[in-house]
């Protein structure tokens, strides 16, 4: 917000509106004019901005009509082994398909037996992805998916199916 005339230092506040509610109210203070809000929904937003000189004079200035479309959440639509088994020493791997994922990360962790084996780190996410694994011991074997959004929610799911590791 830049400002002309009136009698420095300025002081700055801001009020933002969702769909016609006001959401967020700041207090007045010397930020030289620069203001940030986080948009978590999609929506129609307003903000009005507040700046006071030193005399206690005000002059608002209006952005209408900010159009914010976020991406739709995460959805998983399918997660499992595409076999019920498998000898040790191969690579086992679900079938995943995430709908949504701009900008969202993935993690997995897999089971052996019920137990925590393997925690992965998070990585970026795409729609259809292999998330490998080669177990060093036999065993049945679950996966456990989670998807971290852009604005940090987090959606989890397990493998619809296990699949048992053998002895070749």
């Amino acid at each position: 917000c830049n400002v002309n005339g009136g009698m420095g230092p300025y002081k700055y506040a801001y009020y933002v509106y969702k769909d016609g509610e006001r959401i967020r109210t700041t207090a007045y203070k010397e930020n030289l004019g620069r203001f940030i809000h986080n948009y978590t929904e999609s929506g129609t937003y307003k903000v009005i901005a507040f700046v006071k000189d030193r005399l206690g004079k005000i002059k608002t200035h209006t952005i209408d009509n900010l159009v914010i479309n976020l991406p739709n959440e995460p959805t998983i639509s399918e997660f499992r082994f595409s076999t019920s088994s498998t000898s040790l020493g191969n690579l086992i791997y679900p079938y995943l398909v995430i709908n949504n994922v701009s900008s969202a990360n993935i993690a997995y962790n897999v089971f052996k037996d019920g137990v925590l084996y393997y925690k992965s780190k998070y990585q970026p996410c795409y729609g259809e992805m292999g998330l490998y694994f080669r177990p060093s011991h036999t065993g049945v074997y679950t996966y456990q998916v989670i998807v971290r959004n852009f604005n940090g929610n987090i959606i989890t799911a397990y493998t619809s199916n296990s699949c048992e590791v053998i002895e070749p």
